[in-house]
């Protein structure tokens, strides 16, 4: 019976699972906030996410580059990434609001099952720039409704808009291939 179950499963990870090029979400864990991601890459992506803490009274946007490698399927990935963040956070001592700046590297890993795209990850968050420690630690479940799927026989974009020409299609070089 088991086996039959994770027979089907991975079955039907490999019919629907798809790739994306937009998607949008909620994550929900040491924070809570929205994300966004945006693929700008055969394997890589663009996120955003603006959230807010549980522990402390403080909240941030970060964009970081990710890059993705598949497992088992291509609706199944692993990523690794890194960017920017600032953020807003109130020290109890005073009433102001302070600026924190600072770098996030995450980990973690991915699934699409149709419209639909799950991930978990580690967000370390490293403070250059106020914040209530240097090192905060984050984690957190993502949920993300796929916005725009991408086409199965696109395997990149060319975002070498220089080489098309006005009708849309590439210019053709000295030797006269496309």
């Amino acid at each position: 019976m088991s086996s039959s179950f994770l027979l089907l499963c991975f079955y039907s990870l490999s019919l629907s699972a798809q790739n994306y090029k937009a998607a949008v979400g909620i994550r929900l864990g040491t924070e809570v906030g929205i994300t966004g991601q945006f693929r700008i890459g055969e394997r890589s992506t663009l996120e955003g996410m603006l959230q807010t803490s549980f522990r402390y009274p403080s909240s941030q946007f970060s964009v970081l580059y990710e890059r993705h490698y598949p497992i088992i399927t291509k609706g199944l990935n692993m990523y690794l990434g890194v960017g920017p963040h600032i953020g807003w956070y109130a020290p109890p001592e005073t009433s102001q609001t302070d600026i924190k700046f600072g770098i996030s590297p995450i980990a973690g890993a991915e699934l699409t099952l149709g419209k639909l795209n799950f991930s978990w990850d580690m967000k370390p968050t490293i403070n250059l720039v106020g914040g209530y420690r240097i090192l905060e630690l984050e984690t957190a479940i993502s949920v993300r409704y796929i916005l725009v799927k991408r086409s199965k026989n696109s395997k990149s974009s060319n975002w070498k808009f220089w080489e098309r020409n006005s009708s849309g299609s590439k210019k053709r070089g000295r030797s006269g291939k496309a």
